[in-house]
């Protein structure tokens, strides 16, 4: 890190400058960077390359390695900023988010950071690092540091251990450790590449699938290339820099990351570090007064910029704007240096009260990490007070907690309803969409058959995960569904199936919310746009042989803010979306379904938009303040009330099994 060690050098903090402001202008959102989170994987093998030098230089000069002195550094350079601005966040939290999921959520994942687990928490509860939802997480950005954190603590342990070996062996301690560095890089980059291929969102949050970057780092510090003279060390810089550029500038959220992509940035990042240390054109740039200056509030800049920017973004109910978050990053970048000033250096190099031991620096980190743990317990308390006692978050929470989902996708025991087989019902098959009708058919056993991200579609089609790839689970869990539908129907058990899901979200369009939509694919053959008409096709075609009537329901309005989280700061009225707007994204999705139950009198289309749309918006509330939807896009069961009328005789149709019988869609016209 800067400043550390007689061997400091300038170029590294440019590096850094330039890696910190690839990552603030990519979260603002600035144009031409959206691949600027490749920053951080700069700042990987920058961390690979100081801290091997580091215990390198230390093995060689004293012959061992004090792993109490290493980590009592680690504390004095990463705990006092981190708990500052963690705190700092909290409070901007208590401040400024509701307890309504944000308080809540920025409290379990302040927690995860304390534990040095950012990276786990964020991996298993959030997934996708692109997806709309983790732009509203202040402390996302922590995942890396929690990474660098899990780092510090193998790697002395790695070296410390390539070191006894190579005295055991009589081997050279250089040669020992380059063999064991670069088995680190191989064989972590072949599972960081697989589990990208895979869409494995592990690949991009765990350590194990970037030491390869620290790894590329650590072998760099070993300078077995010896010194580049003055020519060849800036064509490898400038090659370096077009590199770590080029990635900011070209890569962006489809690109399949880390894995081989990852491989440019940071094979770009050892290139600049490799020919720092000549006297270039390019390191005078990298040594500028300003961008050195950046590059040593780096650190603090990190964990600033992105809170204050998803602050800003939740008061305005997620809306980015460039202008507001470029200034919250400028804000940022202040706060950033008077942390510096005043919590940094002091403390790193000052080394006051507690912090001039080593056992004592280890126990002050442990206290830091506790005091951050009980602050982000303190706020996780309160807001689950102000959602017992508060309004409008006690009425919403009711609301909410009634429509709380069901996980009905494992097997044929899960969700059977009391009385099933009694008498025929119906089955209710799809997404997330779906299961959010199961309450609408009255009088007849309805059986639930959902799983999120999943249309009902069949004969090959299956959603894309992340990255592009396909989701394996719902190819499954359709046949699983057919065959269980198909066996049923043969003992009479069925009467008929109830087909839903959010429809336009698979055709590659944009919602309202902003929110990255999944493509389908047909497997075995390029990304089809005419997957979603052959996946229900096939759908359709089966369960007519298998004689059952079946209805679709077609695309229901979606909004541009989460609806319970708009209510709790803005009146129901502000919360609605065009009508306008909510219909022409659902149009290219609603005629492809009327398209395919044309002429087909076994196939009903059940449209409540305009009982949901009425005037010229689309409501977030009914008349009495009851959510119509929980959050942008699944209607709540205030919008079952208001749909169930309309639809009652075709749902009475549908329970009835007369698949042949007259074909008035009340519905399908418009």
């Amino acid at each position: 890190m800067a400043g550390e060690g007689s061997d400091y050098r300038q170029d590294i903090d440019g590096l850094r400058a330039i890696a910190v402001l690839a990552v603030a202008a990519f979260h603002a959102h600035v144009p031409f960077t959206q691949g600027g989170f490749v920053g951080v994987d700069v700042f990987f093998v920058i961390s690979g390359y100081l801290i091997t030098g580091l215990l390198l230089k230390e093995l060689k000069r004293t012959a061992r390695l004090s792993l109490g002195d290493f980590y009592a550094r680690r504390v004095r350079r990463l705990l006092p900023a981190l708990t500052a601005t963690g705190i700092g966040t909290l409070a901007l939290g208590a401040l400024f988010l509701v307890p309504w999921g944000e308080q809540q959520r920025l409290a379990w994942s302040a927690l995860a950071m304390a534990g040095f687990a950012s990276n786990i928490f964020f991996w298993s509860s959030s997934g996708n690092y692109f997806a709309g939802p983790v732009e509203r997480e202040p402390l996302l950005h922590t995942w890396s540091l929690a990474v660098e954190e899990q780092f510090y603590l193998v790697w002395p342990l790695l070296v410390l251990a390539s070191y006894r070996l190579a005295q055991r062996l009589s081997r050279s301690f250089e040669t020992v450790l380059a063999v064991t560095l670069s088995a680190s890089f191989g064989l972590s980059l072949y599972f960081c590449v697989a589990r990208t291929l895979e869409g494995d969102s592990a690949a991009f949050y765990l350590t194990p699938y970037r030491a390869w970057e620290f790894a590329l780092g650590g072998l760099l510090s070993l300078r077995a290339f010896g010194e580049l003279d003055r020519r060849k060390a800036t064509v490898v810089a400038w090659l370096g820099l077009v590199a770590v550029v080029g990635s900011v500038l070209v890569f962006d959220s489809e690109t399949q990351f880390p894995g081989v992509a990852a491989l440019l940035p940071t094979l770009g990042t050892g290139a600049l570090l490799v020919a720092g240390s000549q006297d270039h054109a390019l390191r005078r740039l990298l040594t500028a007064r300003g961008l050195t200056r950046i590059g040593q509030w780096s650190y603090s800049w990190y964990l600033w910029h992105w809170p204050l920017i998803v602050t800003g973004r939740a008061v305005d109910l997620g809306q980015p704007d460039l202008g507001r978050d470029v200034a919250l990053s400028v804000v940022a970048l202040g706060l950033a240096a008077l942390t510096y000033r005043f919590v940094e250096n002091p403390i790193r190099f000052g080394r006051p009260g507690p912090f001039r031991e080593r056992r004592s620096t280890l126990a002050a980190g442990l206290a830091l990490s506790l005091l951050l743990a009980a602050t982000a317990a303190g706020l996780g308390l309160l807001s689950r007070q102000a959602l017992r006692t508060a309004e409008p978050y006690r009425t919403l929470l009711a609301q909410v907690s009634i429509d709380a989902p069901r996980d009905c996708s494992r097997s044929e025991e899960d969700c059977v309803p009391k009385g099933w087989g009694q008498r025929p019902g119906v089955i209710v098959w799809g997404d997330s969409h779906a299961a959010r009708l199961v309450k609408l058919p009255e009088g007849v056993p309805v059986l639930e058959r959902t799983h999120s991200n999943c249309p009902p579609l069949l004969g090959g089609v299956v959603p894309t995960r992340e990255g592009g790839f396909p989701g394996t689970p719902c190819g499954a869990f359709n046949q699983r569904v057919i065959e269980e539908v198909e066996r049923r129907a043969a003992r009479g058990e069925v009467a008929g199936v109830l087909l839903a899901a959010r429809w336009p979200f698979y055709l590659s369009e944009l919602p309202p919310s902003g929110q990255p939509p999944r493509k389908l694919l047909l497997v075995g053959a390029s990304l089809a746009p005419g997957s979603l008409e052959a996946g229900l096709k096939a759908t359709l075609d089966r369960l007519r042989q298998a004689r059952l009537a079946v209805a679709i329901a077609a695309p229901l309005p979606e909004h541009r803010f989460d609806i319970p989280l708009c209510m709790s700061r803005r009146p129901a009225q502000e919360c609605g979306t065009p009508r306008e707007r909510a219909n022409a994204y659902r149009g290219p999705a609603l005629l492809r379904l009327r398209a395919l139950v044309t002429d087909r009198q076994d196939v009903r289309l059940l449209d409540g938009f305009d009982e949901l749309c009425g005037g010229s918006t689309c409501a977030a509330s009914d008349a009495a303040g009851r959510l119509l939807f929980i959050d942008e896009h699944h209607v709540g069961s205030a919008a079952l009330d208001v749909l169930r009328p309309r639809w009652a005789p075709d749902l009475a149709w549908l329970a009835s099994g007369l698949a042949r019988g007259p074909a008035t869609r009340a519905e399908s016209a418009r």
